[in-house]
Parts: structure tokens; sequence; C-alpha cells
């Protein structure tokens, strides 16, 4: 996988000595002096160890508040606010587009009219441990961190779905996803009521439109020559399977003559987008 470069300052631990060794040190320092102390009986070494006692007591006691404060705010403030700075750039470029499109598709209904959400978790889940914790592996996954990122990834998701439409014009289609998704936006404009289904397990069928009691089962090809047999194959299996009144196959750049000829015989529509009236 490539590694998208973000220019991004990680941020930095406490740079604080960990209390348990300058309590170590204040030990051994303390012991050194006890122990001349009492060897040389010196009545003022005495007094002076008792009162870096009972005077750097509670210096400890302050610092440690001070060092267990400093590395809370960075691991429960600094380290998710970069997590989320890095998420947020993360998706303003085209993983975040290819994340909301992949959404976009997870999310549609199925030929029964349900929508199975655990397949959009599963690649939120896929996206953030490639992407963001593989980069940051000596960062801990903690419920909090993941719970925040899993947010973004769904907000800015529905926002990028919002703000950049999917393939709104045939200058915006760069695949067969695309292509679907502006077939289906063209139909909707057209009257129909148009989904585009999973494109796993789809039978056949790109679109599903539906105008009244007429229901077409579509299959789209994004191809740079003319479609064959193949395509007007599987759109009569579409048809059977989801029931359909009609089946329709939808390309850019034509058909074989063979294709013409079986879609003849099977009662296939063949069409160029442009010509999706004739539906």
């Amino acid at each position: 996988m490539k590694e998208i470069k973000i220019n991004l300052t990680e941020p930095t631990p406490p740079s604080l000595i960990k209390p348990r060794k300058l309590f170590l040190i204040y030990i051994l320092i303390l012991i050194a002096i006890i122990f001349l102390s009492i060897k040389l009986i010196d009545p003022i070494l005495i007094t002076f160890s008792t009162l870096m006692l009972l005077i750097l007591i509670p210096f400890f006691i302050v610092y440690y508040y001070i060092y267990r404060r400093s590395w809370r705010l960075f691991v429960e403030n600094e380290i998710p606010l970069f997590l989320a700075e890095y998420t947020l750039t993360l998706l303003a470029d085209q993983p975040g587009r290819a994340l909301a499109r992949n959404r976009a598709l997870m999310l549609q209904p199925d030929e029964y009219g349900f929508v199975d959400p655990d397949r959009w978790d599963r690649e939120r889940i896929r996206f953030a441990d490639n992407l963001i914790w593989r980069r940051f592996p000596h960062l801990a996954k903690t419920p909090y961190r993941m719970a925040l990122i899993d947010h973004l990834l769904e907000t800015q998701c529905i926002e990028i779905a919002t703000k950049y439409p999917f393939a709104a014009t045939l200058e915006e289609v760069r695949n067969g996803f695309d292509y679907e998704h502006f077939v289906a936006q063209r139909l909707r404009e057209q009257g129909w009521e148009a989904r585009v289904t999973q494109a796993s397990g789809d039978q056949g069928a790109d679109i599903i439109a539906s105008r009244g009691r007429q229901v077409v089962a579509i299959q789209c090809k994004y191809y740079t020559s003319p479609v064959g047999n193949k395509a007007v194959q599987e759109a009569v299996a579409a048809r059977a399977h989801y029931q359909a009144s009609q089946a329709a196959v939808i390309a850019p750049s034509g058909f074989t003559m063979s294709a013409k000829q079986l879609a003849a015989t099977n009662n296939v529509t063949l069409l160029h987008h442009e010509e999706l009236d004739r539906l």
C-alpha cells in the first residue's frame, strides 16, 4: 500500500523526570547523608538530613501531581487532538472520497429493502487500522481514541457525500462505480426510483429502477469498447432474479452485433446513457 504523506508534527511526551527516578536519587542522597552523619556523629548533618526529609516530602507530592497532570493532558488531550487532525487531513484527500464512496455502496438496501451496516462497520475498522493505527503503532488503541476516529470517519463521509455528489456529471465518472451512480442519478431526474445494488451478490443488476408498476433490472458497463454478449446474459438473469418487468444494458461505447442480436431475442433494451428516456 502506498503511504500517504501528511506533514503533521506528532506531539511529544512531557519532558519531566519520572517521579520514581527522582525519588530514588533523593533516597540515595539521603542515605549517604544519614550514613555520614552517623559515622561522623555530626549533629549538624543529622539536623540537615532531617530538614531535607521534612522539606522534600511535600516537594515530591507536588512534583508527582504536576507530573501526573502533564501526562494526563498529553494522553487525554494532545494525542486525541493529533489523531483527529491527522484523520481529518487524511479524509480531505483521495482516501476520504474513496471511503465515502464505499459507505454509499455498502449502505445500499438489498433486494429485500434491508441495509446491512456490518459491512460498513468492518470497512471503517479496516480503513482506520491500515491508514491510521498502522502509521502510529506506538499509540495505544484506547476505546476513547477508537470511538473518536470512528465518529470522524462516519461524519466526514456523510459530509463528503453531501458536498461532492458521486459522478454528478459524466466528466466526473472515473470507473464503473461512478458510472452506475451517474446513470442512477439520471434516472431519478427522469422520475424513476433508482438504487445501486451492492457490488458483491448483485445477481447481474447494477441498478434496480422502478416507476409505477414498471421495474427494470439494469446492467451498466463503463467500457471503452463495444459491450458483448455477457452483459446481455447478466441482464436476462437479473430480470428473472429480481422479477423485473424489463431488462436493460447501458453503456457509453455501444454494443457488438452479437450482443444486439442476443438482446433482440431475449427482449433486453440496449441503451446509451443519453437514451434513458426510451425505457
